[in-house]
């Protein structure tokens, strides 16, 4: 910058660098919270797989077996991004719920069940399942 003050030529190439930089680490940033949902909402999917296959194991174990009571415990993570989920069931559904960055992930799965299914906890959790004249109940405890 000829002709212009040493400390003024400095004071702006100093500013538009701050301001460069401050644009680069708002990108970065903005990009690691994009992938970091993304890995929290594949990581619930997953889960939410899981327990499904789960509790239809569970049901199938139920539907074929002569005992008329039992607790089977599902073995998952107890929380996703190091932060801990909701799991529910509805009658034809499983739900994952969680919160993240001010707003709520939320994974459904269709069941093909034909029980009643009830119940909504953080885990760890049990099943509770219990078979009464055919008609089988899981809860979950």
């Amino acid at each position: 910058m000829k002709g212009v003050h040493p400390i003024l030529s400095h004071s702006v190439l100093l500013i538009v660098g701050l301001v460069a930089m401050g644009m680069i680490i708002s990108s970065l940033s903005s990009t690691f919270s994009n992938t970091e949902s993304r890995l929290v909402r594949a990581e619930a999917d997953y889960i939410a797989e899981s327990a499904r296959d789960r509790l239809l194991e569970i049901y199938n174990l139920a539907n074929k077996s002569d005992y008329s009571k039992g607790n089977f415990q599902l073995n998952l993570p107890e929380k996703i991004g190091d932060k801990k989920y909701l799991l529910m069931l509805g009658q034809d559904t499983l739900t994952i719920r969680m919160p993240f960055d001010n707003e709520n992930v939320e994974v459904i799965k269709t069941l093909n069940i034909d029980a009643n299914i009830s119940g909504e906890t953080y885990l760890p959790a049990s099943v509770s399942v219990e078979k009464s004249g055919g008609l089988i109940t899981m809860e979950l405890v």
